[in-house]
Order: C-alpha cells, then structure tokens, then sequence
C-alpha cells in the first residue's frame, strides 16, 4: 500500500481506474488493522486533493467508521471532517454528520476526538466569518438533528452538555476562555435558529419542506434550551404566540410540543415577567390538556407544574383541573358498578382514558396532600384515593383503560413510590411482566414506568447531592455518612422485587420489549440498586441479539462491569451461553438453533469472549467448560451442543494457542467418550457375550449380520454417540479452518509454555461449521422412528458403520502421529486401518419380519437357531506363556469367521 501510494502521488487519476477501485476496497477489508489502516490513509490523502475522486470512494470509506480497529476508525473520523471543511458543497456532508455523531458512546479515544470535530466544525468561529457561514453551519446542525432516526437526539445533548455547562471549582482559566468562547457562538445560532423560525412561520403551510424545517429549528432551540437554558430564556416572549397555532399536520403538534418543552425549561429564568404573561401560559396549558393527545398533555401538566410551583403559585387552577377528572372517574366507577351493560359507558371511554393519564400527570408534578394545595377536605388522603381509583381502573376488563391506568400509575409512583411496594402494586407488575397473554404493551408500559422511575430518582438525587454539598460547604461539614436517602432503599427494594420478572422479558420475541427490558436493567446496575453478579448471564444472552441496539448496550455495559468486577464474567459465561441459548430458541422457531451469524461466521458470544481472551487461565477455563458439556455422563441436550460446537467453530481466535488448545482437549474427550460410545454399540449389534469375543479388527471380518440384538438400545447410543460425532466435525473444522497439521496437534501440550504458540494467526478459509451429518441421523433416529422395519434398521446399521469409520480416522491420525519414526510400523499400521476403511457391513435382505423386541422373544429366537447351525470343530491352540516358561491350551473354532495370522 505504501508503494502504491508513491505511484499514485505522481499521478493521482490513477484512482479512476475500476481496477485501482477494486483493490482498494479489498484492502479496506484486508483482516490485518494495519493493511486497512494503510488503505485508508491512501484514499483520504487523494480525495483531499481531488474532489471528484470524493464521491467515488466516499461509500468505502464511510464503512470504515464501524471498522472494529480503533486506530483506523479515528484515520476514518479525520478524513471525514476535513471533508467537511475543505468540501462545504459535498452532498453527502448530513449523512456524515449522522455517522460521525453515532461515535459518541465509542471508547474515550473516539469519544473525545467525535467531540473534538464537531467543535471544530459548529463551535469555532472562523476569521472573517460572514453571516452566510454561520447560516451554513446553523442548517448543518437542523439538517443533522432533522436527520437522527426516531427523534432521538441524545448525542446532541451529550455533546452540547460537555462544551456548554457551566464551570465548577476544577475548571481552569482555559477551559473557562473556551467555553465562554463557545456560548458566545452558541448565542449566535440561537439567535439566527429564532430569526429562522420567524421567517419560516409565513411560509410552512404552503410549503411542507418549510413546515419540516420550522421542526428542525424548533427541536435543535429546545436542544440548546437544555444545555444551557439562559441563553434561549429571552426568546422564550418571541416563542409563546405558538402556543396558539392551530394543529392540522403532524408537524404542527411538534412544534407545540417543542416550544412546551422550550418554555417549561426557560420560564424560571426570566427577569421579571408579567403576570398576565404567565396568566396566559397558564391558561394555554389548561386549554391543551384538555384538547390534544398524550404527547402535548405530558409537556403542559410539566410546564405548568414549573409555572405554578416556581413562579405564580396559583395552586386553585391545578386543583380545579385536578377535581374535575377525579369526578369524572368515580361517577364512570359507580356506573360501572351499578350497571356494567350501560350502552352511556362506551361514549365516555374517551374522557375516562384521557383523565387516567391527566389525574397521574397531575399527581407527579403537585402534592395535593400538602397544605396551601389541599382544599378537598377529604376523609382519606388524595394519594391514597387516587391509588385507589387507579388500581381499580387497572384492573379492567378493556385493554384501552387498563393501558392508560398503568401509565397513570407511572406517573403516580414517581412521587408516592412507596404505593409501589404494596402487594397489590407488585402483584400487578409482575403478572403483567411475567403473563403468557398480558399484551405486548402493557409489558412495555410497565418498564417504562419502571425506567421512568429510575429516571426521576436519579435527577432527584443528583439535585439533592448538590444542594447536600453546597449546603456542607458553608457549614464546613465534611463527614456524609450521616446523611441518607430513604427513596433509594425504595429503588433497591423495588429492583429486587421485579428482577426476576423482568429478567423473563429477555425472552421475549418482540424487539421493543426486550429493548425496554434491558434499558431497566442498564439503569439498575449504573445506579448500583443491584449486585451485578445477578444480571451479567442475562446481558451476555443480550450480547447474541438479533437487534444491534440491544447488543450494544449489552456489550458496553459488560466492558464497564467487567472493568470493575473482572471475575464476575468469568464466572458467568457458561450461564450466559444458555441463557442466549434460551434466546436464540425463543427468536427463532426453527430447529436447530444456530450459534454464529454469517456473511462471515462469527460465533454469537465472540464479542463476550473478547473481553476475557487475553487472560490465559481464564481463558482456558471457559473454553474447557464448554468442552466438557459434551462430555457422555453431562447428558447435555443435543440442541445446545450443536450451539456450543457452532460458537467454538467461530470464535475469534487470535493465536495459534487458542484452537490447538481446543483441539487438544477435543481429541482427548473424543478417545475416551467415543471408545465408550462404540464398544455399547457393539454390544447393542451383536448381543454382550458375542461382542466380548469381537477384536475390532474382527468385526470388520464379518460378511453378515443376521439381525440387530437389541435395536432400540442401539438407536439410543446412536442417538447418545452424535455429540461425539459433533466433536470430531468439530475438530476438523478448526484444523482446516487455520491449517493445522496432525503432527502440530500431536505435539502441543497445554503445559508447555512456549511462545511458540503465541503467535497471531488468521482464518485461511470462512466455511461454515456443517454438522448436516449429524442433524439427519438426529432426525431419522429421533423422529422417523420404527423398530418393526428393516430399513430403518439398515439405517441404524448404516450411521453405526459411519460412527466407527469416523472413530478409525481419528486412530489413524493418532497413529500416524505418534509412530512417525517408526517407518515399518507406520506403513504396517496405515495399510491395515485402510483396509478396515473399505470393509462394509452387510445385512442380508431376506429375513422373516420382526415380531417382537423383547428379551424373551429374542432369547427364544437363538435357541430356535442354534441345532441348524454348522457344527463347530474344537482344536486346541498353543500359547507359549514367556513369563514362566510353561504353556497353555486355548479353544478356538477351526470353521469360525475368525482368522489368525501365522
């Protein structure tokens, strides 16, 4: 590569060429780091140079940004900016923009430079910029917020917070210059994102790109509002007048939402607004909740909580709203209860959903029970009337109203959590969570909740930790340990209760509750309210998802346990395969389950066994663990085997130590559980008295086999005997795969030490692991099962002889290996395990049916056949005994099939 980079820095047109494309883009998928790296870096200096050659390489390029090289994803990231910078009318600069903020939860290195570039390209000011260059960079964020799949700009903000918050007591004088020099620019977008706002306004119903574009600029305000509030807090008089917009489009309720959501944020940091100001906020908030849907509502009971709690406290207006949808559901209560078959009940369906959702919102964001904000005069608490109301709704029959008290509840547990250690509370989480027929957004409503919860714990507790320490700073206490937080005993108590439940909605088929399922359990363990020991099985199942969101998590949140707890994964890898056993089976119903993904085979738990590859014994641990599953007294199901065999096949084995040690240890399992294998199985064709007299070289002898002794027993050990047959397969595939020798496997030994066998090795082919042998004789002997007919005892017979030919290739490897030195006895020893190779078994076709398989009917058979035998000739043989010099007589049948050499 370097070479040919020398080449073509005298004449760069040379990239033009198919031939040229086509080499370079093999060499980006070359399996070294360093070739990549080394491609990369020849595309990138050219491009830079020739901006017609940008468009032709920019797809091959761009792949790179995943490329699993740290060093070559960083070459990638930096030829992507300078794009950016030196191409501004390259069409593809969004999409780049969306690829480049998708690194911002890689490692610390990618993480950091991620950040670098984007400050680089929307936070520093250029010299003699004009206001054009400023519009430009101001589209270039909407366009990449507008861009972001689902809305969901949480790399925006994570970026945003890390330039944009304010300085505390380590902050340096630098820092401190440079982040007063990014506010300022940040000021600048701001203020031409609400020029643009104003000038879109005119023209967004005529036009739908423009109406997309009002959105953009909208949302990307709100995004800045929560990075740093005060610098879009003297817009927010300029924003209010939306509030009255009439809604006709999707796009229309977004603008609604975002500019709810800009004012709740931006509201408490105006210097003196007008009451009439806030009068008209608060009578706008009313009036959404009580016309539009889940969404806008959800903002204005937030936004109005701010406004009355910190600003007017007009707590009469949250009352009066409050009473008139708790009339609302007790008079649909009472109604109910009184006559269940009102046809007046179906009309106020909607008004009882909408108040389900309000009455929790409105319970969330004020505390009716306290003082200035009861009037009720009650004779319980409104808590308890409202836990009442909605349990009772929860507890419906129509899945509509039952849906929407759950949400309702959600919001209700956020402040009163202990209502969420009831009986009542956890008997309703856990048989929605863990029921067979519980709809597949009840379970998704319930780990919201729960992530919701989590959510508001942790802000709570961070606001509360701040506020504890400033208040210990000025009364110069140090010692903490004397302050608690009783919620958080609350958070563990309920972690512990619903773990187990939902642990069981892993397995779920649906992507979006196995999503939410996983984000509850992240959020448990970062906020440390579980031992990770408990989850890690259940991530390491996650790890093999099928969703690449889901495996993401799994895998970060595994590197950041296993940083802190390197022996928990360790001990929990062998659980962790069956539990992505468990998943795989319930993904997929087709069987068997496979245990790699293809286009190339990677093993499923390969990323898992990365993390503790680089630790010798642990290493070995587990990869003997698995091993020895195949041992015959584990009785292992034979699905999950073939799983085990799949990920072993395709594990990222990095040194030549890794596959010789599993070659090993398999020729070892393979000697002792084969041997076993086929001496029941002879027993099982011939009858035990028979098959004690049988060498094996005089089984290949025999011309005919009358009938199979015992068939059945001889079906189950051919049954029992694949998982040695997988092993064998098994230790082909990796010898083939990175072209081991016989003689290399013979000579290593795990004691051994050398650094012989620490050098890197690569995969010479990228076949698939193909147990197909195997997965028919599964099914010929499991389901197309009848021991009444002969041609499934052909058959049996058949897969006995392919059994005990596989177990004679593995002799004669053995063989060849281990008396190499010995010419004479290797060609001897060669010729005749050849021989026993060509040598068939046969059944004789015509035979009376079978009639019966029991012992008795079989013993009977013999006896019946024995007087029409030949009659046997006894001679007498004589075997010198060499250890004391005298002799023995031996019986032998002169007629026999047997035969004696010399």
């Amino acid at each position: 590569m370097k070479a040919l980079a020398a080449i073509i820095s005298a004449d760069p047109n040379l990239l033009h060429r198919d031939d040229m494309k086509m080499g370079v883009h093999g060499r980006l998928m070359d399996q070294a780091a360093s070739v990549r790296e080394a491609a990369v870096d020849l595309v990138g200096r050219f491009i830079l140079d020739k901006p017609n050659l940008t468009l032709q390489y920019y797809p091959m390029l761009s792949e790179r940004i995943l490329d699993k090289g740290i060093a070559v994803r960083k070459r990638v990231i930096k030829i992507l900016r300078d794009i950016c910078i030196q191409q501004p009318s390259f069409p593809k600069l969004t999409e780049i923009g969306i690829k480049l903020i998708r690194r911002i939860n890689d490692e610390d290195g990618i993480r950091e430079l991620v950040a670098k570039v984007f400050m680089d390209l929307w936070f520093t000011e250029r010299h003699d910029e004009s206001r054009d260059g400023l519009i430009k960079r101001v589209v270039s964020i909407t366009e990449t917020v507008a861009a972001s799949p689902d809305q969901n700009c949480e790399w925006f903000t994570l970026l945003l917070n890390q330039y944009l918050k304010p300085g505390d007591e380590n902050t340096t004088e630098k820092d401190e210059e440079q982040r007063t020099r990014i506010t300022s620019q940040a000021q600048k977008m701001v203020n031409c994102l609400v020029d643009s706002v104003l000038k879109l306004e005119n023209f967004s119903a005529d036009n739908p790109s423009n109406s997309t574009r009002l959105v953009s600029c909208l949302h990307t305000i709100y995004l800045f509002a929560e990075a740093m509030p005060h610098i879009v807090a003297r817009h927010a008089t300029t924003l209010h007048p939306y509030l009255n917009m009439k809604c006709s489009q999707h796009s229309d309720y977004l603008v609604l939402y975002h500019v709810t959501r800009t004012l709740e944020i931006t509201l408490p940091l105006m210097e003196h607004p007008s009451d009439e100001f806030l009068a008209s906020i608060e009578e706008d908030m009313i009036s959404m909740v009580m016309r539009y849907g889940q969404m806008i509502v959800q903002a204005c009971v937030s936004c109005l909580g701010v406004v009355i709690n910190s600003m007017t406290h007009n707590y009469k207006l949250a009352q009066d709203c409050f009473k008139k949808f708790i009339i609302c559901l007790t008079q649909y209560r009472k109604s109910q209860a009184s006559n269940p078959d009102d046809p007046d009940l179906a009309s106020q369906k909607g008004l009882v959903i909408r108040s389900l959702f309000t009455v929790g919102l409105l319970c969330q964001h004020f505390e009716f029970d306290r003082g200035s904000q009861n009037s009720f005069k009650l004779p319980t608490s409104v808590q308890n009337q409202v836990y009442d109301i909605l349990m009772c709704f929860a507890g419906s029959s129509d899945e509509d109203i039952k849906h929407r008290a759950v949400t309702g509840l959600g919001f209700f547990f956020n402040r009163y959590d202990r209502h969420m250690l009831k009986e009542t509370s956890k008997s309703l989480y856990i048989s929605i969570l863990k029921g067979f027929d519980a709809p597949v957004r009840l379970k998704c409503q319930v780990l919201r909740n729960l992530q919701l919860h989590l959510f508001s714990d942790e802000k709570r507790l961070a606001k509360q930790n701040q506020k504890m320490r400033q208040d210990l700073k000025k009364d110069g206490i140090t010692d903490l340990k004397t302050y608690g937080d009783d919620k958080s005993t609350v958070s563990g108590a309920i972690a512990q209760v619903l773990l187990e439940p939902i642990h069981h909605c892993f397995f779920h088929k649906l992507t979006t509750v196995r999503t939410a399922a996983v984000q509850v359990i992240c959020l448990v363990l970062q906020q440390g309210l579980l031992h990770p020991i408990s989850c890690i099985q259940y991530l390491i199942a996650i790890c093999t998802d099928i969703d690449e969101m889901n495996r993401v998590k799994a895998e970060q949140t595994l590197i950041e346990l296993d940083s802190k707890y390197p022996l928990f994964l360790h001990t929990q890898f062998y659980p962790g395969l069956r539990e992505s056993f468990k998943l795989q089976t319930a993904l997929f119903s087709t069987n068997p389950v496979r245990g790699f993904r293809s286009n190339p085979p990677i093993s499923l738990l390969s990323h898992v066994y990365a993390l503790f590859r680089t630790n010798k014994s642990h290493r070995r641990a587990q990869l003997l663990t698995l091993i020895k599953q195949f041992d015959e007294y584990k009785k292992t199901d034979i699905n999950l085997l073939l799983y085990i065999a799949d990920n072993l096949a395709h594990l990222s084995y990095q040194i030549l130590e890794e596959p010789l040690f599993v070659i090993h240890h398999l020729g070892l399992l393979i000697s002792t559980s084969g041997s076993t294998y086929l001496e029941q199985a002879k027993d099982a064709v011939y009858g035990r008295d028979i098959a004690e007299t049988i060498q094996d070289e005089d089984e290949e002898e025999i011309s005919e086999i009358d009938q199979v002794e015992d068939l059945p027993r001889l079906t189950e050990i051919l049954v029992a005997c694949q998982s040695c047959t997988l092993l064998i397969l098994l230790k082909k595939h990796l010898m083939t795969q990175y072209n081991i020798t016989d003689k290399r496997c013979h000579d290593f030994s795990p004691l051994e030490s050398s650094k012989v066998y620490d050098k890197q090795i690569s995969r010479y082919t990228n076949a698939q692991y193909d147990p197909s042998q195997v997965l028919s004789a599964i099914q010929q002997l499991t389901l197309d099962v009848d021991y009444e007919s002969e041609e499934f005892e052909k058959s049996a017979l058949q897969y006995y002889k392919e059994f005990r030919d596989l177990m004679t290739q593995q002799d004669l490897s053995e063989f060849k290996c281990s008396d190499s030195d010995n010419d004479d006895a290797d060609k001897s020893g060669v010729k005749y395990y050849e021989r026993r190779k060509e040598i068939a078994v046969k059944v004789r076709k015509e035979r009376k049916p079978r009639t019966s398989r029991n012992a008795a009917a079989a013993a009977k058979k013999r006896s019946n056949k024995t007087p029409a035998k030949k009659k046997r000739k006894r001679r007498r043989k004589l075997a010198l005994n060499y250890d004391s010099d005298e002799s023995e007589e031996e019986e032998y049948d002169d007629d026999s099939d047997y035969t004696c050499d010399g």
